[in-house]
């Protein structure tokens, strides 16, 4: 035998020997016997478990109730939705002026102003919270 046979043989061989234990893992070890030995509920509509149906009138007031929570729910979310408008302006802070820093990027994209590579500023001034030295 060529070793070129060999090395078919013993791949063959491998692949043979994956397959088997796959199967044999499938068959015995997948956990379906829990299926098998679940038992079968068997309700009946009397069971005490169950709803029983309310008369029209009932039915009618604690949609009226439903309605009206519901209601409640919608105006408390519109409430709730004008005060997000104006805390949205405070998040944003569109009440304060525009950084120098922000204004100088603006002018160096659009041409006004040479870029610079430096990321710390020129002066001290500038910075927003002490450095350590």
């Amino acid at each position: 035998m060529s070793l070129q046979s060999k090395i078919n043989f013993r791949q063959i061989l491998v692949v043979f020997l994956v397959q088997v234990t796959l199967f044999f893992c499938l068959a015995f070890g997948s956990g379906n016997s829990y299926q098998v030995s679940a038992t079968v509920l068997n309700r009946e509509a009397n069971d005490a478990t169950t709803e029983k149906p309310v008369d029209d009138v009932t039915y009618e007031e604690l949609k009226a109730k439903r309605s009206e929570a519901q209601a409640q729910r919608s105006k408390m979310a519109s409430q709730k939705g004008n005060s997000d408008d104006e805390d949205l302006s405070e998040k944003l802070n569109l009440d304060e002026s525009v950084p120098d820093s922000t204004k100088k990027f603006f002018k160096q994209i659009q041409g006004k102003e040479p870029l610079i590579d430096k990321t710390e500023p020129a002066n001290k001034e500038a910075y927003t919270t002490p450095r350590q030295k």
